[in-house]
């Protein structure tokens, strides 16, 4: 009988350890995969910083463009304004 409480007793000490030790490994893995989700996140992040100043430049470019159309309404003066610029006189 104390034999067969003795084998128990290290069984279960066995299985005792080996769960330790998984979950030693599944913290390590937790970690590693906390550090990839906070790169991502700053990846995000990036992307969208870049995406807003994308869109602000955007913005005043279409602005800048249509300002130009309206002041130039009719075409020869419209020509004209477009030879002046590719010759490098932005100033018509």
């Amino acid at each position: 009988m104390d034999n067969e409480i003795k084998d128990i007793l290290i069984k279960l000490l066995e299985g005792q350890s080996r769960l330790e030790s998984k979950v030693t490994i599944l913290e390590t893995e937790l970690r590693k995969i906390s550090i990839k989700f906070e790169t991502i996140g700053e990846n995000i992040k990036t992307i969208t910083e870049f995406q807003s100043d994308h869109k602000e430049n955007s913005k005043v470019s279409f602005k800048n463009n249509n300002s130009l159309i309206k002041e130039k309404t009719d075409l020869p003066s419209t020509y004209q304004y477009l030879k002046g610029y590719m010759k490098g006189n932005k100033k018509v």
